[in-house]
């Protein structure tokens, strides 16, 4: 090769020779793979995470499904349950009879992940602008 072609070829410097193949590369990492592969009859000490059994998680998932459970400084809370009339001005629980509430609760509750709930709720509220007047 000339020099110029070495110019406008920067990677060519090497010969063919100096490459490894794709079938050779490609026995390498069958061999590597072999040696890593799982034995018949040996055991490997890897433990098997399972956070949903950590205390925390499981009192994330409680509250989140509105149920009785120990809070993170041990006392007890209540499962959820439907509240007192509010004195509102849009007279809420005149309209929403107590019957269609417990069955909004319960499915709510059926949601069970929090951020479920969060993007539920986020999809029915509606912003007003405030009228001045």
């Amino acid at each position: 090769m000339s020099d110029k072609s070495k110019i406008n070829e920067p990677f060519s410097s090497r010969s063919s020779d100096d490459y490894i193949s794709e079938s050779e590369s490609s026995d390498k990492n069958d061999a590597l793979e072999a040696k890593n592969a799982p034995r018949p009859g040996v055991k490997k000490n890897r433990l098997v995470v399972d956070s949903s059994q950590w205390q925390r998680n499981k009192r994330k998932s409680m509250l989140a499904k509105g149920e009785k459970h120990l809070n993170s400084v041990k006392k007890i809370k209540e499962a959820q349950k439907i509240m007192n009339d509010c004195k509102c001005k849009f007279k809420c629980f005149e309209r929403v009879t107590e019957e269609d509430r417990a069955c909004i609760l319960k499915k709510f509750n059926e949601i069970g992940d929090k951020i479920l709930q969060d993007t539920y709720l986020s999809g029915l509220i509606s912003v007003f602008p405030v009228s001045k007047g």
